[in-house]
């Protein structure tokens, strides 16, 4: 059995092309090379552009897969591509897509595939995947290209998703007792699915009949209130949390950019059923959050935080704090009437 990863060398990828070798699939990825592929000769390595017709053309000429899995589609002109390039040829094509393709705030949890999906255009990674989704699913209705549909939510190994700022900015506040923003009030839903628990629903829908024409979400089956979710990351790096939470609008307002993630997806809550993929997949979440980041942590490599960053988290952080000072109340019923 043959498949070609358009990627290979990312988080998920990785994960999924392990677990074919495992089955005894031959692997090829198709990437610019930048990053070297862990697995040596194991996999064989096309160098070319995801978004070069000339290089999907010629991965797709060489054989007719058994399994295409684009890591890689992230605006329409690619999925159009993709139709393009390997319509005729291969017996499934495997788009990664994301929950966040789902209208935020949902009308009902928990949500599943029949949910709405309109993102707003304010968010374009959303909005785009939801554009590739349908136009990869209408080539899949003429006959054009044989599609499953996967919906990872937070895909981890070594790291978690702050509500601002990157995670080894975040990793360094909590080691130096700094307060560490969280959205909100902290009780909003996240979940988060370790990466081998993601890459084997990849895994299961290859050649799968049930999966063909089908989408599938495979979010984390944990649903942790923020709060708890730092709380694990705390308690893996062994030291007490300092939770900060500030509204979100306030955090937008006080740095747009940095905020943004928050604005659109965070501060909803990440409630999505994993039914289908349960049934259909054998999907399954052998990995709790908590023991997951404590196993994961110790062998991330850390990664320079920038000095710029530093000083915009901390600059809200000061900004909020003097606010909620200056809102201290000193009257009573008398100063009231």
């Amino acid at each position: 059995m043959h498949a070609l990863i358009l990627g290979g060398t990312g988080l998920i990828s990785t994960g999924i092309t392990a677990q074919l070798l495992e089955r005894g699939w031959r692997v090829t990825h198709l990437n610019r090379g930048a990053t070297p592929s862990p697995f040596g000769g194991a996999v064989r390595v096309r160098t070319g552009e995801r978004g070069d017709p000339r290089a999907m053309r010629a991965a797709a000429s060489e054989r007719v897969w058994d399994a295409v899995i684009d890591m890689l589609c992230f605006r329409p002109d690619e999925a159009e591509l993709a139709v393009a390039a390997f319509a005729g040829r291969t017996r499934q094509y495997v788009m990664c897509s994301t929950v966040d393709v789902f209208t935020r705030p949902a009308r009902h949890y928990p949500v599943d595939e029949s949910s709405e999906r309109a993102p707003t255009a304010d968010f374009p990674y959303a909005y785009d995947k939801a554009r590739c989704e349908r136009i990869l699913e209408q080539a899949h209705a003429r006959g054009d290209l044989p599609l499953t549909i996967l919906r990872p939510a937070a895909t981890y190994l070594d790291s978690a998703v702050p509500s601002v700022g990157s995670f080894d900015l975040a990793l360094e506040r909590l080691r130096a007792g700094l307060p560490l923003i969280v959205h909100g009030d902290g009780s909003s839903i996240w979940t988060a699915c370790h990466r081998d628990d993601v890459a084997a629903a990849f895994v299961a829908a290859l050649g799968n009949p049930a999966a063909l024409g089908s989408s599938y979400n495979v979010p984390g089956t944990e649903w942790l209130t923020w709060d708890a979710y730092w709380q694990a990351v705390a308690d893996a790096v062994g030291v007490p949390a300092r939770l900060l939470h500030i509204p979100t609008d306030v955090l937008v307002a006080a740095d747009p950019e940095l905020a943004e993630w928050c604005r659109y997806n965070f501060r909803y809550n990440g409630i999505v059923s994993a039914d289908a993929a349960r049934r259909d997949l054998g999907f399954t979440c052998r990995t709790g959050w908590a023991e997951g980041i404590a196993r994961g942590l110790p062998a991330r490599r850390p990664r320079p935080v920038d000095p710029v960053e530093r000083a915009r988290y901390q600059a809200v952080v000061d900004g909020w704090q003097r606010a909620v000072a200056g809102l201290s109340w000193s009257g009573g019923p008398a100063a009231a009437g």
